[in-house]
């Protein structure tokens, strides 16, 4: 900018008497609401919406159909806290505020070998951080995923690769 200009300054203005940065708070605090109207309206609905007569995917003996049916009914519990319902398929949030997909036996190994084939002996996350940035969850996701790295001999191979490679100076 100094090239542009002849001469450039700068000067406090402390915030008492810096007008154009209170402008906008101040118009706002001076707006009168005539003949009792409100300028925000609130509404609390009767109850939340939710899906009557949804079924986990057909699944009799799954990990999720106890907390599915509390969720259904409303009956909220230390144990459902953290999952929802949307669209009758149930969804757990993550540390970081992501829906995650919860997933059955069947979904779970189907999405592990097939995330774990793509990504095998590759550097980088393990198949555990993979299978949550995909939004999959399962409660013994990261037992399963160690389970799964173990018994496969090319990822045990690219670790002990990995541990041999040292640095020296």
């Amino acid at each position: 900018m100094m090239k542009v200009f002849d001469k450039i300054s700068f000067e406090h203005v402390p915030r008492t008497e810096n007008k154009h940065a209170d402008a906008l708070p101040t118009l706002g605090s001076r707006v009168t609401i005539q003949n009792g109207q409100h300028a925000l309206e609130h509404r609390v609905a009767e109850s939340p919406a939710r899906e009557e007569g949804m079924s986990v995917e057909g699944k009799i003996n799954d990990w999720r159909t106890p907390l599915h049916e509390q969720l259904r009914t409303l009956n909220i519990t230390k144990e459902t806290r953290g999952f929802c319902l949307l669209n009758g398929q149930m969804f757990r949030k993550s540390n970081d505020g992501l829906l995650m997909k919860c997933v059955g036996e069947e979904e779970r190994k189907e999405k592990a070998e097939q995330l774990h084939g793509a990504t095998c002996g590759e550097e980088g996350p393990g198949l555990y951080r993979r299978l949550q940035r995909w939004g999959i969850y399962w409660p013994k996701m990261k037992f399963h995923c160690d389970e799964l790295q173990a018994s496969c001999k090319a990822c045990q191979e690219t670790k002990e690769s990995m541990q041999i490679c040292n640095v020296h100076n």
